[in-house]
């Protein structure tokens, strides 16, 4: 998986949510608080640091992350804010998520092999890490 070409399909979602936003306000004097938040996590994209993950790093910000979950891997884009995107790419689905949410927060330090556990309201969800990007 490549992170750049994800960044690529997420921005684009966000720009055709962003023309979208900008129609539908177009009368309105003051750009809407829901445009700026979307000029923002554009800009966020736009600027997010990409580097390669050497051998041994951990989970971090702007980190694409292959978890095992119930038997199901399961792709985490790690991205400082404007999480709860569910996307696709070559034809898996990516969940971008922020530091902030419960798994997101549980994730970021964690290295390749790590186990971890977040309680939910129907029981606890076991994952690990199998690739970090």
């Amino acid at each position: 998986m490549e992170k750049r070409a994800l960044i690529q399909i997420i921005t684009k979602h966000l720009q055709e949510e962003l023309l979208e936003l900008r129609q539908k306000h177009a009368a309105d004097a003051l750009p809407s608080s829901e445009i700026q938040s979307m000029e923002r996590a554009l800009l966020m994209y736009r600027f997010l640091p990409i580097r390669p993950h050497e051998e041994g790093d951990a989970v971090a910000p702007a980190s694409l992350v292959l978890v095992e979950l119930s038997g199901r891997q399961l792709w985490i884009f790690l991205v400082p804010q404007n999480g709860g995107l569910i996307t696709h790419y070559e034809g898996q689905p990516v969940q971008v998520l922020t530091p902030q949410s419960p798994l997101g927060e549980a994730i970021l330090g964690k290295r390749t092999g790590d186990q971890f556990s977040i309680p939910t309201a129907s029981g606890t969800r076991d994952y690990r890490i199998l690739q970090i990007l």
